[in-house]
């Protein structure tokens, strides 16, 4: 299962998910080993969806400022996650570059974007780029989001990451079938595990 934390409160900013539990990934698309491995962290708060990244390698990107909508991130550096409706076909992606740059579609069926969608106009970025590594996180707000979810263990949720450029290494959460890499495969995306955050 994929797990999210569930905050009872609004963070005071984005910056601040980063003291919430992430998780690895370590293996890419092949089974091959990749360490450090990349991290993330899903939270839901009554009020925004949060996912934040990072990486312990320098960031291979295009130096698109925070919060540029940029197709095509996924070409370097990038992290993203899909949110796959319940009862229907429908999916939304989300991408995140090392910069903060970010974009996302719906789409009505595998691969099938919905003409009609309209992107979140208020999604907060964060960008944190070091020599040897990089941070980003992106808040959306919860209302904004093109699709309905339970936010339960019949949500299904994919976090994936690509890294590199010539020789990109392609990771996601969900054991995802194929030869080659392919993250659009909403039915196969995990079950979601929600785990209580709460602050003394």
């Amino acid at each position: 299962m994929l797990p999210i934390s569930k905050l009872a409160f609004e963070p005071p900013g984005i910056a601040e998910i980063f003291t919430l539990p992430f998780s690895s990934l370590a293996l890419d698309w092949f089974g091959k080993q990749l360490s450090p491995a990349p991290v993330f962290c899903l939270a839901l708060s009554p009020e925004s969806l949060y996912f934040a990244v990072e990486a312990n390698r320098p960031a291979c990107c295009d130096p698109h400022p925070a919060g540029s909508f940029i197709e095509g991130l996924w070409q370097k550096d990038a992290a993203e996650f899909f949110l796959h409706e319940e009862g229907s076909s429908r999916y939304q992606e989300f991408n995140i570059s090392p910069t903060g740059a970010w974009w996302t579609q719906l789409f009505s069926e595998k691969r099938v974007r919905d003409s009609k969608f309209k992107a979140p106009r208020n999604v907060r970025c964060l960008s944190q780029i070091s020599a040897g590594t990089w941070r980003a996180a992106l808040a959306v707000p919860r209302r904004e989001l093109a699709i309905s979810l339970s936010w339960s263990s019949r949500s299904r949720i994919n976090v994936c990451f690509m890294l590199g450029e010539n020789e990109q290494r392609f990771l996601s959460w969900s054991k995802l079938p194929g030869t080659a890499p392919d993250f659009h495969q909403p039915s196969e995306f995990e079950n979601v595990l929600l785990k209580e955050i709460t602050y003394d």
